[in-house]
């Protein structure tokens, strides 16, 4: 029924249902079949017929403009209340950043130039800049007995746990492009995930210092063994923490696009 009715609204088939019948009596009148009387009566009706269709297309283009206008109006409403589902969430992400930054930066940095006041992601980091990672992150509201890597891992997952439930819970609309964003975090999250040989390190130092001396004295040469494929430098006590390396330059990368995109989203 429902389907019928919209048929029939089709300006189109308003006119054809209109006109066919018209055009019959047109050509009764040209063959003859009817007289001058029912010409006259005809002619009249014909310019009644243009006039109500003319009056019913001013109609049928008002009623398509207030439909337009009534979805444009539904769409920044919604646009409205996932913006302010953006802002809300993004708070607690900002806050858990912050902590992940200060520990991304106690991480690849020697511990006689860390910076603590730094609130931007290290941009430049070496290999061998992160070997004081099993150090305290010197922290005055953290246990410092607690290694640096160990609290970069804490607020890494916490980051992480958090972008899968915002993207469980919500659904991106129009802004797709934050959904794109927190899985790829997630995916190098997971792909790269060595926290539970390193962190086991914080304890066994004789393995730590193993991996550290390589970071520290031969970086170079195992990244070329690495770049080689050499099954040796793959299966080094060291790689661990050279795919740790790895991960923190993905998430860096990641993270700061993301806030470049929640600053351009918020702003606008």
């Amino acid at each position: 029924m429902g389907t019928l009715k919209k048929f029939w609204h089709k300006p189109a088939i308003k006119v054809c249902i209109i006109l066919i019948p018209l055009l019959c009596i047109l050509w009764l009148l040209g063959a003859g079949y009817l007289d001058a009387y029912y010409d006259g009566i005809f002619t009249e009706v014909i310019g009644i017929v243009i006039t109500v269709l003319f009056v019913q297309w001013i109609f049928d283009k008002k009623n398509i403009k207030d439909m337009d206008q009534k979805e444009l109006d539904k769409i920044e409403q919604e646009q409205k209340q996932e913006l302010a589902q953006i802002e809300k969430f993004d708070r607690i992400l900002q806050k858990y950043i912050q902590e992940y930054t200060f520990y991304f930066n106690c991480v690849t940095t020697p511990i006689d130039k860390r910076d603590d006041a730094k609130t931007e992601l290290n941009d430049s980091f070496k290999w061998s800049d992160m070997h004081d990672l099993h150090n305290s992150g010197l922290s005055l509201s953290k246990n410092i007995n607690n290694s640096a890597v160990h609290y970069f891992y804490q607020y890494e997952q916490k980051i992480k746990e958090y972008m899968i439930t915002i993207l469980t819970q919500s659904q991106f609309k129009y802004y797709k492009e934050i959904d794109k964003s927190f899985l790829e975090f997630i995916d190098v999250s997971v792909n790269g995930d060595c926290k539970e040989f390193i962190l086991a390190n914080d304890v066994n130092k004789q393995l730590a210092d193993v991996a550290i001396n390589v970071m520290k004295n031969h970086s170079e040469e195992y990244i070329d063994g690495i770049n080689r494929g050499d099954d040796g430098y793959k299966s080094n006590l060291a790689t661990p923490y050279y795919i740790l390396y790895n991960l923190m330059i993905e998430e860096k990368r990641i993270i700061t696009e993301y806030q470049i995109l929640i600053e351009s989203i918020l702003i606008n």
